[in-house]
């Protein structure tokens, strides 16, 4: 299940243009593999810094 923050959070780094639609989506099934927070997943793949969060 997706939270309102996440959703956000998402909408945000696509419309920014922080991270590509494409990218998202393989961090998401990275997210539903291992588990975690998105933003931490995001990180720890090197997507974003600890900055663009």
């Amino acid at each position: 299940m997706v939270n309102s923050s996440n959703s956000q959070l998402e909408k945000i780094l696509v419309e920014t243009g922080v991270i590509t639609k494409e990218a998202l989506g393989r961090v998401q099934e990275l997210q539903h593999s291992k588990g975690g927070r998105l933003g931490e997943v995001l990180i720890k793949e090197g997507f974003i810094t600890q900055e663009n969060l």
